[in-house]
Order: C-alpha cells, then structure tokens, then sequence
C-alpha cells in the first residue's frame, strides 16, 4: 500500500470536513476566512476498537492484538482512519508498531493504555485504549525433581490441612519491598521426611509463577531461592502492587495436595539503589571486615581485605559515599582512623586522610564533604570517655567550633540539607558502648563553624518502662529530608554482651527533630525484633508510589530469626541486616509508620552483620583517573590519549546508561533520564 492510498479514508474525511465550512473551503478576495474556532474541526473524537483488550501471555509466549481507529465526525459519521502515531503509557510488557499492532513482551503481565493520535484541523486528536497482559510462568525443572511431580501437583485432590501445610517463615507476611530488591528465598518449616515434593506459587495481580522443589533427604533446606529472572518477571508485573506467595506440598507417598498458606508482600513502584557498607564479624576464622553490598542486586564485596585476626569497624561515609572513614588495628600497635576512596576497586582502598592517631570513633560528614563533626577519646587512655570535635573535611585537622557539646557525647550525624546535627548526649561511642541515661540532642549549623544552641529531641529516661527497658538513646539517623530521626533505645547503645551481663536490649523510635512524643517502630522491627533492634540507619532514596505517597527505607541490624535453620539462621542468635518501610505522613499523624521488614538480599547468613550505613554507589567522574572501568560513572575506563595508552581515565559512555546504572550526569544517561544521586532515572520525590 503506498503512503497516499494508506490514508484515502483521511483524506476523503478531511474532504468532507472542508466542504462543510459553507461555499467550500476557497472564499471569494476581501471575504474573511470561516470561523472554525468552534465546530470548524469536524471530529469530535477518536474510537480505538477494542477499547479494551486482554492477552495471555503463557511461558514466555508473545501474544497480539490489532488495534483500529474510527473518527467521529459533528454530524455523527464513523470513519476509520490510519492514525499517524500509536504510543503506549510505558514499554513494560510490550510494544506497539505503526500499524496499531500490539504485542506482549512475554517478560511481565500488567496493564497499558494505548494513545492514537490523528491531525485535526485546528489540533490533533488522540483516543485511547486499554490492554491487559495475564502472564503465566512454568518455571524450568531442577534436575533433583522428578519430572512427574507438576503432573502430580494438576492432577491430585487439594486439601487445607494445617498442620499438614509448609508455614512460610521468610518472607514477613505483610513486609513491603522496593520494588527492583533481590530475589528472596522463600523459606518454611522443615519437614524431615525424604520425598516431599512442593509447589512454590507466586501470584500477581496480572501473573501467575509456578516452580517445584523436591525433598531429596540430603541437600534439602526447606527453601526456595527464586532465580534473579524469575523475580524480575515478578516484579515488572507487580509495581506497586501486592504480591500472594504459597508452598504446597504432596507427603511423601501422598494422595493429596496439602495447600500452604499464603503470605502477602507488598513491591514498591519504585526501586532502591545505593550501595550499603556493613561490618561484618567472623567468628571461624575470627576477624571482621566492612563489606558493600548492592541494595538491589544483593552482590557483596570485602572493603579491605582483611585476613584472619585482623578488625576493621567503627565506620561512616561521606553524603555522596566516596569517602569512608574506619577504624583498623592492622597499622600500628594502637587503633587508627583512615578515610579512604571507596571509588577505587583496590582492596584495601587508597587513603584519602590519615591515619589518625588517636582513633577517631564516628564520623558525621557535612554534604558537601567540607567539615566532618567526629567523636574520639578525651584522652588516649580514657577510650570509653567521648566527646566532639569539628575537623576539616579536605585535611582532617581540628579547627576550632563553638556550640559543641563540652561533656561526653557520640555518634553523630549530619542532616542531608546541611542545616542541622545531631548526636548522643551524656555517653561515649567507645568499643563498649554506654548505659549511660543519655539523650538525642540537635543544633542547628550556622557561619564560621559555629553551632547554635542544642535542643531535646527525646530523653531516654523517660522510656524506662518501654519493653526493652533501659534508658539509653542512641545512634541518631536522619531521614532524607531532613524532618525526622530515628534512634535506638534499650539498655545499651551497642548489641555485643559485656562479660557475664545480660544481653542487651533495644528498640528503634522515629521522632521529629523538633520534639515531641517519640513512635516506636513495632511493625517494622519484624516478629521477633521488637527488643532486639539496633542501629538504624535512613536511605538516602525515596520511593514515589502511584497514589502519591512518599516511602523512606530504614535498615537495622537484629537477632531475630531469618527463616528456618537449615537455610537462614532461626535458632542462632546471629546479627542480621533488615530494612523497614516509613510512611511520613502516617508519623505525622502520630501512627505506627512502619511495614513488616525484608532481609537484605546478599548477606552471609553465618556471619554477624551489623551496622549499616547507606550512600549512593560511589564512582568517578570524567577524566579522573581510573584502573577498571567499575570504578567509573560512566562505565567506562580508557586512554584518552592514544600516544599515552597507560594513562587511563574515566571517559564519556560509548552506550548511553540505562535506567538504574551509574551516571555522572544526564548525558551519560539514556532517552533523556535524570540522573541523581549517582542513578540513571532516579527522579527524587523531594
């Protein structure tokens, strides 16, 4: 069909319309021209037919749909017509040509609304239209399956039989996710009984995954690990949407399928990114290290490198997570303070500052990375007994401040606008903590390194009959906007059991940073974390969900169970790293915020990993020197100068970044993307 003939039925259309302006569409010298400011364009409307279509799309299968368009005219004419564009509300789960055709991706279910657009004589004129795509998915068979078992599962009577049901211990009934988190396992109770055969069933609003799993009685760990393709299938078709998960089950030599009851998770309609640095301590080989960990793909990676005997803790980073400053035992008899480039791939990373002798404890970095309000020992052989001090953020020296605080105080943090700190009052951060009565307190930063009279934000006497007890306030985090601040409360500001004391206990609260009755965080702590909850810590991104509403991410580290023993650690004890979902405005309403948590994807389940703190991916920019190319924004590292191929720097991207990738800024990214905080795509609510 050539391009004329392909719109005949416009153009007799248009033909009509302009013959019916009166005396035709020429008008005689001198005459005004038609007024056509009001019925002049003769369609009124665009009708796709069908307005509403609904595919399936079965194991990857790439089901179509043909759309047509008919114009509406004044005098009430149906004319189809060849619009002169099709476009679709997002590319999620599938594509749209020139012809109105569309067709499912097969890679995610969800629904879509449909534009065509056609040209109007005075504007175009658009309709539209709704396609919905119910995937359904088989997931492939792991060799310790017996390839009957999904007949068997189609084929048998289902029975409820509660005591008969696998109970999903992981995840969290009710937890919320963002929405690009790594795959979970799906964990229940152990049967020991060899031959089970199970059914895992993971339902969207507009997917259905099935998988299968088989009791071996050798390797079995009553577990599930999602595959990172499967999820993503998930995932795409459940943007802020709930997600129902079950396991099923057929006794060994059973005639009947036991139902599992089902959990109910909710996925964010947006992503998490960042990277998170924890401390990780082992005990077989003893030693302890700060990792990084991916908060979206789960992939972890050792910071320093340290070897069997040697300690590495007491950390903070800069805003932007370029800088992270430490406390090692490796360099000298007594403890030092490094900061260094976590942009470099080396491990350990180079020095950025220091060493620092004596140690500093904590770090608080101002935004832009020029003063950095620390704690550490009045004096060297007092290292339980700390106070503050203000330092240069490019040398490390003490300079001098007023307003700081002249009796013990610790951990301290600065607020993501720059405005204002905050930190514990009346206690030290050394290596054992404190039990001390202590408080949160906040200045505000004004000129020439000063800081302005300090304010309560809560004093943790007054919480001395909460159910975890004690009266110590601790660990202050901000919320990335500003207007809020976690901390924990209990009996100790650090979790580690001093001697023949008893284990300590804690809880985390949000309050407002100008005051106020505190909230604790009940749901958010998770079953079995309620008094075992320790250092909070805020991501700096923010979740925009369809209906408007904010959510921020908190990670704590617990020792509250994390599945079943054979895959998690229930029965352990062991320090493990969770993220809670923060409603804003429910804690402006004075409600419970918080959201059952999820297990940060990544972790060594038989190691302790505590104390998180959350930052951008750190990477660096254009021209700055590089070794590997993970090192850059861009993802590139090359010569720039043919003649000097050893001297290598990050360059421009030869592909443009997608979304989700590092970015410099914008024009590394793709189709127009923003980039902030380090993220292709990442469009701030705040």
């Amino acid at each position: 069909m050539t391009p004329l003939s392909r719109h005949a039925p416009w153009l007799a259309l248009l033909a009509l319309a302009l013959s019916s302006l009166g005396g035709g569409a020429c008008t005689e010298r001198g005459d005004d021209p038609p007024d056509t400011t009001d019925g002049g364009n003769e369609v009124v409307s665009l009708e796709l037919d069908p307005a509403e279509a609904e595919l399936l799309s079965a194991d990857g299968s790439m089901p179509t749909v043909t759309l047509r368009a008919f114009a509406r005219t004044v005098q009430g004419e149906r004319v189809e017509v060849s619009p002169e564009s099709w476009t679709l509300s997002h590319d999620r789960i599938g594509a749209i040509d020139e012809h109105g055709t569309f067709t499912a991706s097969g890679r995610a279910g969800g629904a879509v609304q449909v534009t065509a657009r056609v040209p109007g004589v005075i504007a175009p004129v658009v309709g539209h239209a709704t396609i919905r795509v119910r995937l359904t998915l088989s997931v492939p068979l792991d060799p310790t399956v017996p390839p009957t078992v999904p007949d068997r599962f189609d084929t048998l009577p289902e029975v409820e039989e509660p005591f008969e049901s696998p109970a999903l211990l992981y995840p969290l009934e009710g937890a919320r996710m963002p929405n690009n988190v790594g795959a979970p396992e799906l964990q229940w109770e152990p049967f020991a009984q060899a031959g089970d055969a199970f059914r895992v069933v993971i339902e969207t609003p507009h997917a259905m995954v099935r998988a299968y799993a088989y009791d071996d009685g050798r390797t079995f760990r009553a577990s599930y690990p999602i595959d990172r393709n499967t999820w993503r299938v998930v995932a795409d078709s459940a943007l802020g949407e709930e997600v129902t998960l079950r396991v099923d089950r057929i006794p060994s030599g059973g005639s009947e399928v036991v139902r599992g009851t089902p959990v109910t998770v909710w996925l964010s309609e947006d992503g998490v990114f960042g990277t998170v640095y924890y401390w990780q301590v082992r005990v077989d080989p003893q030693g302890s290290d700060v990792l990084r960990l991916d908060a979206a793909s789960g992939t972890r990676q050792s910071v320093f490198g340290t070897e069997s005997g040697g300690c590495v803790g007491c950390h903070a980073l800069s805003h932007d997570g370029r800088q992270l400053s430490a406390t090692l035992d490796s360099r000298a008899v007594q403890w030092t303070t490094a900061v260094v480039d976590t942009t470099s791939a080396s491990a350990p990373p180079p020095d950025v500052m220091g060493p620092f002798t004596p140690a500093y404890h904590f770090m608080a970095f101002s935004p832009d990375a020029t003063r950095i309000l620390a704690s550490r020992p009045l004096a060297p052989a007092t290292r339980d007994v700390t106070a503050l001090f203000l330092l240069d953020g490019a040398t490390g020296a003490e300079i001098a401040a007023t307003g700081l605080p002249t009796g013990q105080a610790g951990y301290p943090t600065w607020s993501p606008d720059g405005a204002r700190v905050a930190w514990m009052d009346g206690g030290s951060d050394g290596p054992s903590g404190t039990r001390n009565a202590t408080r949160i307190l906040v200045s505000e930063v004004g000129e020439g390194d000063a800081f302005g009279a300090s304010s309560v934000v809560h004093e943790g006497a007054s919480l001395a009959s909460a159910p975890e007890g004690g009266s110590t306030d601790s660990r202050p985090t901000w919320s990335p906007d500003s207007r809020f601040l976690a901390f924990a409360h209990g009996t100790s500001s650090v979790s580690s059991v001093q001697f023949d004391a008893e284990p300590p206990t804690a809880s985390l609260y949000l309050a407002s940073r100008d005051g106020g009755t505190p909230i604790r965080l009940v749901r958010g702590m998770g079953e079995g974390g309620p008094v075992d909850a320790f250092w909070p810590v805020f991501s700096p991104f923010v979740t925009e969900e369809r209906d408007g509403s904010r959510l921020f991410w908190l990670a704590f580290y617990s020792r509250q169970d994390f599945g079943n023993a054979r895959a998690g650690t229930a029965g352990t004890s062991r320090r493990q790293l969770w993220v809670m979902a923060i409603d804003p405005e429910a804690a402006e309403r004075g409600e419970d915020p918080s959201s059952p948590p999820y297990w940060l994807t990544g972790q060594d389940t038989h190691a302790d990993d505590i104390a998180a703190l959350w930052a951008p991916t750190s990477c660096r920019g254009r021209d700055e020197s590089c070794s590997t190319s993970s090192e850059c924004c861009s993802g590139e590292c090359a010569a720039a100068d043919p003649s000097m191929p050893d001297v290598l720097t990050c360059r421009p991207p030869t592909v443009c970044r997608r979304s989700g990738e590092s970015c410099e800024d914008a024009s590394d990214c793709c189709g127009g993307l923003e980039c902030n905080l380090g993220v292709c795509g990442y469009v701030p609510p705040i």
